[in-house]
C-alpha cells in the first residue's frame, strides 16, 4: 500500500514587494512536488486570479489552494504576479525568489513574499 493521499486547502497571502500593482493583474500560485532530486518540480495543483491591482494597495493578495497531496510528503510553494496581465514574465512582474516548504499537516496560513524581476 502506497502513501496516504489527503485533500489539503492552503490559504495564504501573496505579500508584493514594492508595491507595484496597479491596474489589470494575473497571480499564480502553485503547489510543486520537488520529491524527486535531480528532477524538474511536478506542478500539483495551482490557481489563477485575475485581479484590479487597485484593490491590493496594502501590497497584500489572499489566495486559496486546493490539491490532492500525500500526507508524509513536502512540497513547496512558488507564485507570480503579471502586470498589466500579460501571458508570460517580463522585467517588472513579480515572483517568488526563495522555496517555502508546505507540509500537509501545516494549518498556518502561509504568506508568500514576491519581489520585482528585474
Amino acid at each position: 500500500m502506497g502513501p496516504a493521499e489527503m485533500d489539503a486547502v492552503i490559504r495564504g497571502s501573496l505579500r508584493l514587494e514594492p508595491a507595484t500593482a496597479i491596474g489589470e493583474v494575473i497571480a499564480e500560485v502553485q503547489l510543486l512536488d520537488c520529491a524527486m532530486e535531480g528532477a524538474a518540480a511536478v506542478v500539483v495543483a495551482s490557481t489563477t486570479l485575475r485581479l484590479d491591482g487597485d484593490r491590493f494597495r496594502d501590497r497584500s493578495i489572499p489566495f486559496t489552494l486546493t490539491a490532492r497531496v500525500r500526507a508524509d510528503a513536502a512540497y513547496a510553494l512558488a507564485a507570480e504576479l503579471r502586470l498589466g496581465g500579460g501571458a508570460d514574465l517580463r522585467r517588472g512582474d513579480l515572483r517568488t525568489t526563495r522555496r517555502y516548504v508546505w507540509r500537509a499537516d501545516q494549518a498556518d496560513p502561509v504568506v508568500l513574499q514576491l519581489h520585482a524581476i528585474s
